[in-house]
């Protein structure tokens, strides 16, 4: 879908997936568009996770169990 030209607004993009992790699959969403924010969305909750997603690009980070007014908030700074 995003290959064909699809807009988004923004992408939530889990880093652990089975078959292409959410590092790997963000280098190739942003060969195509560098400009719809991508938030990462993981586990992994230690300063260092956060701080290598930040360097990586991400331009969010939000860990799980996701807190639903979290999420929002963090959505609502790229959307408006």
């Amino acid at each position: 879908q995003f290959q064909n030209g699809n807009p988004y607004d923004i992408i939530l993009m889990d880093i652990n997936m089975p078959e292409l992790n959410g590092e790997e699959a963000f280098v190739r969403l942003r060969t195509i568009n560098k400009e719809v924010p991508i938030i990462a969305q993981t586990a992994y909750a230690m300063k260092e996770d956060k701080e290598n997603l930040q360097k990586l690009g991400f331009n969010g980070y939000i860990t799980k169990p996701i807190i639903k007014n979290d999420l929002l908030l963090l959505m609502n700074s790229f959307l408006s």
